[in-house]
């Protein structure tokens, strides 16, 4: 007959177990606080990861998405500085607009004029604003550690105009009795487009991503908080 003294420790097994898991799981959380840890149990998390992704195996896409790349060979061919042209760009968006897409989205950013010609800017301002459904990409520079939601801070007259026009912040909504928001990737500093192409676009999102320290993609937030304010991926706008 199994002893008295068997049977407690018997039922303590769970209990026992449930507190390992729960410390070596909040020993996780605190280590994906610093977006660039590598320690032995992340790197686990990671080869879990990536086993679960083998097992499962490849997923046809999505037909309804189509992707304009660029690659080597059409740069070797034409040269950056004359396929990145502004003119160019602007003929894309007027052919892409003839098929009657739902949405066309940037995954790169326009911060500067195009040193060729002014004019260039101009047209593919007046092709983004003919589209009416133009998504452009923001950069934001992130912040080494995640954390919590910061004070809201004061955007510059110009970003609050576009902000309002735009309507590209997340809404921030908690239902009454439901737990604090986690941690945040937190931007420090934002790359956006030239002011006349925001202002033709439909909405704009980020675009970076962040990639874990053994240089795979295994996460990819849906959101940055940036000076108090949630800006949404670039797919999600």
């Amino acid at each position: 007959m199994p002893s008295p003294l068997t049977d407690s420790v018997l039922k303590r097994v769970p209990a026992l177990m449930a507190a390992v898991l729960t410390v070596f799981f909040l020993g996780l959380l605190y280590l994906h606080i610093d977006l660039t840890d590598s320690s032995y149990f992340t790197r686990l998390e990671w080869t879990w990861i990536d086993a679960k992704f083998r097992t499962r195996g490849e997923r046809p896409g999505n037909a309804d998405i189509v992707i304009v790349g660029l690659d080597d060979k059409t740069l070797d061919k034409i040269g950056s500085a004359r396929l990145f042209q502004r003119s160019n760009f602007a003929t894309l968006v007027n052919k892409l607009s003839e098929a009657g897409p739902k949405a066309i989205g940037f995954d790169i950013n326009f911060p500067e004029k195009d040193v060729t010609d002014s004019e260039n800017d101009v047209k593919f301002a007046e092709a983004i604003a003919a589209a009416k459904n133009v998504v452009l990409g923001v950069y934001l520079y992130l912040e080494p550690r995640t954390g919590p939601k910061r004070p809201l801070e004061q955007l510059d007259p110009e970003m609050t105009k576009l902000v309002d026009e735009k309507e590209v912040f997340a809404v921030e909504y908690r239902q009454q009795g439901s737990l604090e928001p986690m941690d945040f990737f937190l931007g420090r500093e934002r790359k956006g487009n030239l002011t006349e192409l925001t202002a033709a676009a439909e909405s704009f999102g980020f675009v970076n991503f962040h990639p874990d320290a053994d240089g795979k993609l295994r996460y990819q937030p849906q959101i940055i908080e940036f000076g108090g304010d949630f800006i949404l991926h670039w797919i999600s706008s």
